[in-house]
């Protein structure tokens, strides 16, 4: 009897990841509203591979394909997992190295507004002493090869102008500027901003943004922006709060926006987040990290 429980239960649990599965495919093919987000869902889990799991984008041109990566220590390479955390393909990215890759972003090409980029933000410098932060621009490679090696569209290296900064949250917008937040350790973010391009920029000074109300850490681990629904998401390892931007906002106005609590699912080391066009996924670090998602309510 106890037996014939446990597998109810195992078919009832995959009956609803499936319907589950099938709702994302078709809120993905069609633009949704998206007024509030629902319960966790867990998906699956991260493959055994990425124990240092820290950033996150999930594509929007092929269905059932979030892109990520490994912290510092691993090579200069993406992972293309489904959204069970199955690996189905993996992409060395040729020519450069991993010093400290901490975020990546997906965004409109900015030599072909009709593609869809990846963008790798290498920003990481936790001692400080970087002389400039690097972000390298590749196609999104299609998921259907199991190993691949791409090369890298351009490359933009960046100045911080006034003091060097740790940072692990990158956002791109929808013409492709690029935003690093700092992971900074007095309760607030430092936002800076440039103009994606290839070659060296100074990066501007948007504002500071004092977190001491949220509960600690305050630390931002990850960021995300939403095209679909004109959103940035922020996380912590303890919080992840969010802001509606209006039509014409840009995103450096969060420096001087409310934002919202969102509801999060506690982590060991919660360092990579996402939207998708219907929902918000997030991980950890860590071995076989659960793949949350919080999709969309309508009404």
């Amino acid at each position: 009897m106890h037996r014939l429980f446990l597998t109810t239960v195992k078919k009832y649990k995959t009956l609803i990841l499936s319907v589950t599965l099938l709702a994302i495919q078709n809120h993905s093919l069609a633009q949704v509203s998206c007024i509030g987000y629902s319960d966790a869902e867990k998906m699956g889990k991260a493959p055994k591979s990425m124990t240092e799991l820290s950033g996150l984008a999930v594509s929007r041109q092929h269905h059932n394909l979030i892109w990520a990566h490994n912290d510092s220590g691993d090579k200069a390479k993406l992972y293309g997992i489904n959204y069970r955390g199955k690996i189905r393909t993996k992409v060395t990215v040729e020519g450069i190295d991993a010093i400290d890759w901490e975020d990546i972003a997906l965004g409109r090409c900015q030599h072909n507004t009709n593609k869809w980029c990846i963008y790798i933000g290498d920003i990481g410098d936790n001692k400080l002493r970087r002389d400039h932060v690097t972000v390298h621009m590749i196609e999104e490679p299609s998921p259907n090869t199991e190993k691949q090696n791409v090369k890298v569209t351009a490359t933009m290296h960046l100045k911080y102008p006034n003091q060097k900064h740790n940072a692990e949250a990158l956002i791109v917008d929808k013409k492709q500027n690029i935003f690093v937040i700092t992971k900074d350790f007095l309760d607030v973010f430092h936002l800076y901003s440039a103009p994606f391009s290839q070659g060296s920029q100074n990066l501007k000074l948007e504002g500071v943004v004092n977190l001491s109300s949220l509960p600690p850490s305050t630390l931002v681990t990850a960021a995300d922006y939403s095209p679909e629904h004109n959103r940035v998401i922020l996380r912590t390892y303890a919080s992840i709060f969010e802001y509606q931007l209006t039509k014409n906002d840009s995103l450096a106005k969060i420096i001087d926006m409310p934002w919202k609590v969102l509801d999060s699912v506690h982590e060991p080391q919660g360092e990579a987040i996402a939207y998708g066009p219907s929902g918000y996924w997030h991980l950890s670090e860590g071995f076989e990290s659960k793949i949350w998602y919080f999709p969309c309510t309508h009404n």
